[in-house]
């Protein structure tokens, strides 16, 4: 009883407003009856009290409580009426969700050369906002950020929560990596582990960089799709580059003491993606890009279909208790009816139908809502004898795989989706030339659709594929009959090759001896060309280890500078320790000299300790990347792979 009072509410309570309008109709119409009456009154005088019954319309005891009763009834049935359009619930029942199963995992570039300034204000904030607008138009399925320069590591794993990825992003910038670089292939990795941790059999990694030599990275984006992966690449920057600032001021700088240009490599981007599997856009300024990236997934033929095995999702509903107070007002309403109504409403009712087989599920949903349940219940027969709309009868048939069925219920397609999806069952159905002149179709009503485009690619191909089996097929046996006539001829050769044999052994007796005297002189030129090549490759040795030991000295100066970084870190944080300790000696001396003098009132004492408290919180510095900046030193030391880069930026 209690959780009934607790949970009871109305789902539209705007109708309720309806009660207090009909107080006030019933109010006005009770004045104007009594105004009525007290104009009636005014007879009395005329006329004797024994004709006057019988001339004014009735009002006597009976008529007032007739009268009085209607009234009430009438209250009643309205109080009624509002109540269940006002939708009373107190009880929860649960109703399955459909959720999207996708997961995209976001690597962004933050090494040095996403500071350039070809776009304005810079790379990297370009980068950011386009993020923002992808995480605050993904409403569905799980997302992930990694963050990469000379390692990539793991901003936020896989979640639901957007938001979460949405306030991490403006901390983000090239600063906090420890090591400057472009090491893609170990953010394609850790997106792949991510992915393999969340137990996701599909997902996409969006790769957000400016990289101009993504080729390194080839051998892991064809992994990501051998393991069922897709590699979309988000190109950020301009063909004409521009300088890369440091933090101290300035710009990078080469070898030869050159300006170093960052210029973005849209051909050899577009080839990272396409060993991804997946597709290649620059930055632009609208969603043209995030649509050809991670637009809506779809199925293609010949592509390996997403297994229905995620786990079904319920949610809770309140259940709306309204319809049963339509009971009574059911028969309020009959109540209402003139006399003789109600009778003939009753005759009507008995009188007999036709008979008809009807099922309880008939009575409260219809064709099509129960086409739907046999649908998301994987009943794909029973969903397709139950619509009647012509669209969804088509998709339980292509999932019935009745792929022939599911054409020919779409004979009359008129939107791009219906002729895609009539392409597609045309292709499932090995129809090929049809399916490509349904795609064509719908490629003239939405020319930009990327899907329908790749489908027609595919089913193109197939269709390629068969005709050159064909051909071949045809030309194998043009060429089985020209090995008959072939065997026939070599055997009339035979015998003529016979006799050429006897003289061709007397001629290669005589050149084998020549040969073996050439062999001998090959053999001693042979030795002589060995003993010079010894020689050059003890000298490519010698070579080599004298490069090795110049490598090792650089990597010990980077180590030494490494460390040496470390040290001032230290340093300064010991520094902004001191500093606190001498603060709070001071704030410790002030804080005794107003205890001492404010000592005589409590009051006061409270106040000076809360005010203490918000100075403490003031103190603290502000630094939400600083976090992250640990994080990512101390995992890039635990790993113990300070690698160098050629390109530090």
């Amino acid at each position: 009883m209690n959780t009934i009072i607790h949970n009871f509410h109305f789902l539209r309570p705007h109708w309720l407003w309806l009660w207090p309008l009909f107080l006030v109709l019933i109010f006005v119409w009770r004045k104007r009856r009594e105004q009525r009456q007290q104009a009636l009154s005014g007879w009395s005088k005329e006329c004797d009290p024994q004709l006057l019954e019988h001339l004014l319309i009735s009002d006597n005891a009976a008529g007032a409580q007739r009268t009085t009763m209607q009234m009430w009834l009438l209250v009643l049935g309205a109080t009624l009426a509002i109540i269940a359009l006002a939708g009373p619930v107190w009880q929860r029942q649960p109703q399955p969700l459909f959720k999207q199963q996708s997961a995209l995992i976001l690597a962004l570039d933050l090494s040095q050369s996403m500071q350039a300034a070809d776009l304005k204000p810079s790379r990297i904030v370009q980068a950011r906002l386009k993020l923002i607008d992808l995480l605050r138009q993904r409403r569905e399925g799980q997302t992930a950020l990694v963050v990469f320069a000379a390692d990539a590591f793991t901003v936020v794993p896989l979640t639901d929560d957007s938001k979460t990825i949405s306030a991490m992003l403006g901390t983000l910038e090239p600063e906090l990596m420890p090591s400057q670089g472009s090491n893609i292939s170990a953010a394609l990795k850790m997106a792949q582990k991510l992915l393999q941790q969340g137990h996701q059999a599909h997902g996409t990694i969006l790769l957000i960089t400016d990289d101009d030599e993504p080729a390194k990275a080839s051998a892991a984006a064809a992994e990501l799709k051998n393991a069922g992966y897709t590699l979309s690449v988000l190109g950020i920057g301009t063909s004409a580059g521009a300088p890369i600032p440091l933090p101290q001021g300035g710009f990078i700088k080469d070898a030869s003491g050159q300006i170093v240009l960052a210029k973005l490599q849209p051909q050899k981007l577009q080839q990272l993606a396409a060993s991804g599997g997946g597709n290649y856009r620059s930055l632009s300024i609208d969603d043209s890009d995030l649509n050809a990236l991670v637009g809506r997934e779809r199925n293609l033929p010949g592509q390996q279909q997403i297994q229905d095995d995620a786990p079904k999702i319920t949610g809770d509903q309140w259940r709306e208790e309204g319809p049963w107070l339509l009971l009574p007002l059911v028969v309020l309403a009959a109540l209402a009816f003139r006399r003789g109504w109600l009778l003939l409403l009753c005759v009507l009712l008995w009188h007999p139908l036709p008979a008809q087989a009807l099922e309880w599920s008939e009575l409260w949903y219809n064709a099509d809502q129960r086409g739907a349940q046999a649908f998301a219940a994987g009943n794909f027969t029973q969903a397709q004898q139950n619509f009647t709309d012509p669209r969804w009868k088509a998709s339980a048939m292509y999932r019935n795989n009745d792929f022939s069925a599911a054409a020919q219920q779409l004979q009359q397609p008129q939107t791009s989706d219906d002729w895609y999806n009539k392409g597609n069952a045309l292709a499932k159905a090995n129809q090929l030339q049809e399916a490509v002149a349904a795609y064509a179709e719908a490629l003239k009503l939405d020319p930009d659709d990327a899907d329908t485009i790749a489908n027609k690619k595919a089913v193109e191909e197939l269709l390629r594929q068969q005709q050159d089996k064909q051909d071949k097929q045809d030309k194998q046996d043009k060429q089985d009959k020209q090995d008959k006539q072939d065997q026939q001829d070599q055997q009339d050769q035979q015998d003529q090759q016979d006799q050429q044999d006897q003289q061709d052994q007397q001629d290669q007796q005589d050149q084998q001896d020549q040969q073996e005297q050439q062999d001998q002189q090959d053999q001693q030129d042979q030795q002589d060309q060995q003993d010079q090549q010894d020689q050059q490759d003890q000298q490519d040795q010698q070579d080599q280890q004298d490069q090795q030991d110049q490598q090792d000295q650089q990597d010990q100066q980077d180590q030494q500078n490494q460390q040496d970084q470390q040290d001032q870190q230290e340093q300064q944080e010991q520094q902004e320790q001191q500093e606190q300790q001498e603060q709070q000696g001071q704030q410790d001396q002030q804080d005794q000299q107003k205890m001492t003098a404010q000592q005589s009132a409590q009051e006061d004492k409270d106040a000076q300790q809360d005010w203490q408290q918000q100075q403490q919180l003031n103190m603290v510095p502000d630094d939400p990347g600083g976090l992250l900046r640990r994080k990512f030193l101390y995992q890039y030391q635990q790993r113990q792979q300070q690698t160098t880069s050629d390109k530090p930026w």
